[in-house]
């Protein structure tokens, strides 16, 4: 198994059909002794799949369920909101400032029952196979907005203030090769143009109001993020002030 062997750990347990002898067990992650079969590089792919299960493992479904659900912070491409919802029926919200996202392929996996294939995938999904091709598949919600501090900090006005700002600047964002850019005007830095998957967006007349982001984030089950980069420290400072 290339994930005994590099990782140390196998999430398939005995449902697995490599070999996991205790003497090869993480060998290739610390380059001792010899491995006779070829160990490729351990993608990601699945990684909103394995957090999923993680985090079922540690809360519990009743718990996720509590409340608003969970608020899946910088959610980029949707995954982890989706399986939850459709797999687990864990309400689940992306709290991102990046418009759309893709999951064509978690959609076509959900509708030829990938996600329910295997005894060791089942054991983490609670949603029948015939319930989600019944109710075909369900969309989470998406909020443009940063999660900064001064959404919680301050005064009722401050706050009011500070979720106007930071939705109205999130309504310009656009993700480009070098990250996330916000535009404040259709021209971007050294002379480039928008492509059309990333055009320029005017700022919308409207964002979420302050007492339904309030009542999102308060609400919440659990506030997670799987590959948040600058909201790391803010999804701390939230649990740690909310806990």
């Amino acid at each position: 198994c290339p994930y005994w062997l590099r990782k140390g750990i196998c999430w398939r347990g005995e449902d697995c059909s490599g070999a996991h002898l205790p003497e090869f067990k993480g060998i290739a992650a610390v380059g001792g002794g010899h491995v006779l079969a070829p160990i490729g590089r351990v993608r990601n792919r699945w990684r909103a799949s394995i957090f999923r299960r993680w985090l079922l493992d540690t809360f519990g479904l009743e718990m996720l369920t509590q409340g608003s659900g969970v608020v899946d912070v910088a959610g980029g491409q949707g995954e982890l909101s989706f399986e939850l919802i459709n797999l687990n029926g864990v309400p689940s919200t992306i709290l991102d400032p990046r418009q759309g996202w893709n999951i064509e392929k978690a959609v076509r996996l959900l509708e030829i029952g990938q996600y329910h294939s295997t005894d060791a995938l089942m054991r983490h999904v609670t949603v029948p196979l015939e319930e989600c091709r019944r109710l075909g598949p369900q969309f989470p919600r998406h909020e443009r907005m940063f999660l900064d501090p001064r959404l919680w900090t301050g005064d009722e006005a401050s706050r009011v203030a500070a979720c106007e700002h930071l939705g109205k600047r999130a309504q310009r964002v656009v993700w480009r090769p070098r990250g996330l850019f916000v535009q404040e005007s259709p021209k971007l830095p050294d002379g480039e143009s928008a492509s059309p998957s990333t055009p320029f967006v005017e700022p919308a007349e409207k964002v979420i109001l302050f007492s339904e982001l309030r009542a999102l984030l308060e609400g919440a089950s659990v506030v997670v993020g799987m590959h948040p980069d600058q909201a790391a420290g803010a999804i701390v400072e939230f649990s740690v002030s909310h806990r």
